[in-house]
């Protein structure tokens, strides 16, 4: 499986352009609206604070008497009332732009994603889509897995240092196990489903994903050796899109290794009955 994947791999090189130019795009739209959102929100929050400390410097100077003005308590409440409304103020310029940062992250993240849904289907324009209700349930299963992890790798990118590595490795296993399904639910559900998705199937995909995973991360780290670790990530995160999108090939290929491999393997049997019915059907008519 390994072999084959390597050879779809730099066979079909030249599709790599599709996810770089979704993930680029994506990554100006996506600094476009963070810097900008920021900028306004910084602004904000300069006028605001400087409204506070006006009005609380004129209710000090304009608004209060001389008693008041000499009187140390009274100073002190307005100092620790206009600090406490500052303090405010900043919580909510730094909520705002966390809430501009996660959806700036989840953007670039689900055309990421995109990029890679995108590739593979060019890499199967081949591919039979017999049942488009069973495509429908397919992608629907797919994208929410997908999501799932986007969701769940832009919660732990704020809480865990290792969290990228973590949702890799959670993205292999689930994507190989989904990959398998996916092929015999959509083109080989006659079938018994133990002949495609059973443990040494999976491992198998497993290694193959985790073999080209570890030629990409060798990659990235050359070309980040010999221009910098900015062009290595830029360059990789497509990279790794690109090869995400043949790995999934991979399962229909091992698919169909595994029926010619297998003269015996037969239909199952509401299959066969299927067949027998519409076989005397023909006989009839």
């Amino acid at each position: 499986m390994v072999k084959s994947a390597l050879k779809l791999y730099y066979k079909n090189w030249r599709l790599i352009f599709i996810p770089m130019g979704i993930i680029y795009l994506a990554l100006i739209l996506s600094m476009l609206f963070l810097f900008s959102g920021l900028v306004n929100i910084l602004l904000q929050g300069a006028s605001e604070s400087f409204d506070e400390i006006y009005a609380a410097v004129s209710r000090f100077f304009v608004d209060s008497d001389i008693g008041a003005m000499i009187d140390k308590g009274y100073a002190e409440q307005i100092f620790s009332e206009t600090i406490d409304m500052l303090r405010a103020n900043g919580a909510m310029v730094a909520a705002s732009a966390k809430s501009r940062l996660t959806l700036s992250v989840f953007f670039v993240m689900a055309c990421i994603v995109f990029a890679q849904k995108l590739t593979r289907s060019m890499l199967r324009k081949d591919a039979r889509w017999d049942d488009s209700r069973r495509g429908l349930i397919v992608i629907v299963f797919r994208y929410l897995i997908s999501t799932g992890l986007v969701f769940l790798f832009t919660w732990l990118s704020f809480l865990w240092v290792y969290s990228l590595l973590f949702t890799v490795i959670v993205y292999i296993v689930l994507s190989a196990i989904t990959n398998l399904f996916s092929t015999w639910f959509l083109h080989y559900h006659n079938y018994p489903m133990s002949a495609i998705l059973n443990g040494k199937s999976v491992l198998a995909l497993v290694g193959t994903r985790l073999t080209t995973f570890f030629i990409n991360v060798v990659s990235v780290m050359v070309i980040a050796s010999v221009f910098s670790m900015f062009v290595g990530i830029l360059l990789g995160i497509p990279l790794f899109a690109y090869n995400s999108a043949v790995n999934d090939v991979i399962g229909l290929e091992y698919f169909k290794k595994i029926i010619k491999s297998k003269p015996t393997l037969s239909e199952s049997q509401p299959a066969q009955e299927a067949k027998k019915e519409g076989a005397v059907s023909a006989e009839k008519a």
